[in-house]
This record gives structure tokens, sequence and C-alpha cells, in this order.
């Protein structure tokens, strides 16, 4: 089984933005990381929206993810 998270980035910022990246953590019970990664979204224009997925082959049963947390980084 796999694990998908999906999801937008948005610039809302007035100037344009470089090297987005987006990282991904799963998290288990009791707050245990199972697995992160970072996609990399690339240069985003003021208002400018970009999707982007990941996908995690290390889950064994997907029940036992709680929750995922999404993380922008940039630079200008």
């Amino acid at each position: 089984e796999y694990y998908a998270v999906t999801g937008q980035v948005l610039n809302r910022s007035e100037k344009p933005v470089q090297s987005v990246q987006v990282l991904v953590t799963i998290y288990g019970f009791g707050e245990v990381v199972l697995d992160t990664t970072t996609t990399h979204v690339g240069s985003l224009n003021p208002g400018e929206i970009r999707a982007f997925s990941v996908r995690f082959g290390s889950v064994d049963n997907i029940e036992t993810v709680y929750r995922h947390e999404c993380v922008a980084t940039y630079q200008r």
C-alpha cells in the first residue's frame, strides 16, 4: 500500500519566489514520524498556484498514518 498527499502552493506575495519546495511528513500514533520527503515545485510568480503530489511507499498499513504535514520553503 501507499499513502499519497496532494495539494497546491500559492505565492501570496507581490514578488516572484524561486526554488519553492514542499516538505511533506507523515505521522503515526504519538507523533512518530513515519516518513518524510521533499518535492520541488520551482518558481512562482505573484498569485501563481501550482499543484504538487507525493507518494509514500513505506506505509505497511494506511491506518497507521494519523496525519500529515506540509511545509513550503522558498528563496526570493
